[in-house]
């Protein structure tokens, strides 16, 4: 599906603010997917077009404890809380991990390994302004920009 390169436009820690969804799909229409690192504090079906992982604040049955997807660089792991399994990390075709929680955007390359937090568009620490990440993935790597809500 995404032979050469993908767009993710990644979110988390939403806290029920349906607004930002739709202000943030709108300013991202070629995006090829939409993923939020939890925290949404909303059913999958508000949710669209993102796809989200369950946060320590959400409570809907439907919601996954998180997600692995295949991407042209290598597979993108995904979950709400920074402590990522052992599992994970030793796995060598994962090469984008993703979390939420901490509500501070963060970008990390170790070795081929990107790690990735996109921080909070409803209550940011470190900072005033929401944040979220456009991330652009070819086979050759990862670009990563801080977005921010004004």
């Amino acid at each position: 599906m995404y032979d050469e390169n993908m767009k993710i436009i990644l979110t988390s820690d939403i806290h029920g603010n349906h607004e930002i969804i739709e202000k943030i799909v709108n300013m991202h229409p070629t995006a090829d997917l939409f993923l939020d690192a939890g925290d949404s504090e909303m059913p999958p079906l508000l949710l669209r077009p993102f796809i989200s992982v369950k946060g320590n604040c959400d409570y809907h049955p439907d919601l996954l404890n998180n997600l692995t997807l295949s991407t042209p660089y290598g597979k993108l792991y995904i979950q709400h809380r920074p402590t990522i399994p052992y599992s994970v990390l030793q796995n060598e075709e994962i090469m984008i991990i993703i979390n939420g929680h901490t509500h501070i955007p963060a970008i990390q390359k170790i070795k081929n390994v990107y790690f990735l937090n996109p921080g909070s568009v409803s209550y940011p620490r470190g900072g005033n302004v929401g944040t979220y990440l456009e991330v652009d993935i070819t086979i050759d790597g990862v670009k990563v920009q801080v977005k921010e809500l004004i």
